[in-house]
Formats: structure tokens, C-alpha cells, sequence
């Protein structure tokens, strides 16, 4: 497909729309994060504390942060001249349809954020 015409303004109400999604999908995922850690290291203590005998490991995956590529988007399309941009279908992918390289493992690493629950369902599957 080649280059599309958007309207600035709608691309502009849907950049915004989903950086305050990823916002709240992040801050969600680590309230989340906080919550399994803490209870993970709590039961490693207990165990220690029992007298249990064993290797403790304990691996977290930190939440990732992305609001600046949004911030990032949204100022070039703010500053861009005329009242339409064009986009390649990737871009129309990125921008509009908030399908990033990065989107599947932040989604997976979101410690049930219902925000990322509900947004991007097909992405929620498991592999337990």
C-alpha cells in the first residue's frame, strides 16, 4: 500500500488516546509489579526464616515505560505544517493502530493491567 492522507487532528486525538492508555497500562502494570514482588520476596523470607534450605531466585521483569515515543509522535505531528500528514501503512500501524515492536512484551509483562486486558486482548494469551 502506498502513502495515505490523514487529517492531523484525528491523527493527532489518536495519538493522544493512546499514550494516556499506555500511561495507565504502565502505571497499572507496576502497582502490579510492586504487589508480586513484594509478596515473592515475603515468601522467599519465610521460607529462610522456617529454616528451609534452598536457592532462592527471584526474577521480575521491570514495566517499560514508553510515554516518551508517544510524547515524541505527538510533537512532530503538532509541529508538522499543512492539516493532513501521510503515513505509510507502518506508520498507520504505529500510530493509529498502537501496534509497536515493543507493544506484545509490555502487554505480557503487565501484571494484569485491566487497561491492557481490555485494549489488547488478542495479546493476552498465555502460555501456561
Amino acid at each position: 500500500m502506498e502513502k495515505i492522507t490523514v487529517k492531523k487532528d484525528e491523527l493527532l486525538l489518536q495519538l493522544r488516546a493512546n499514550r494516556d492508555d499506555h500511561r495507565r497500562i504502565f502505571v497499572e502494570a507496576l502497582e502490579g509489579f510492586h504487589r508480586e514482588a513484594i509478596k515473592e520476596l515475603q515468601d522467599r523470607m519465610d521460607d529462610v526464616l522456617a529454616g528451609k534450605r534452598h536457592s532462592i531466585y527471584i526474577t521480575k521483569q521491570v514495566p517499560t515505560d514508553h510515554t516518551s515515543d508517544y510524547d515524541r509522535a505527538i510533537r512532530v505531528v503538532e509541529m508538522s505544517i499543512g492539516e493532513t500528514i501521510g503515513l505509510t501503512e507502518g506508520d498507520f500501524a504505529r500510530y493509529v493502530m498502537d501496534d509497536r515492536g515493543w507493544q506484545k512484551e509490555c502487554v505480557r509483562n503487565s501484571y494484569v493491567s485491566n487497561t491492557a486486558t481490555t485494549k489488547f486482548s488478542d495479546y493476552m494469551v498465555t502460555d501456561k
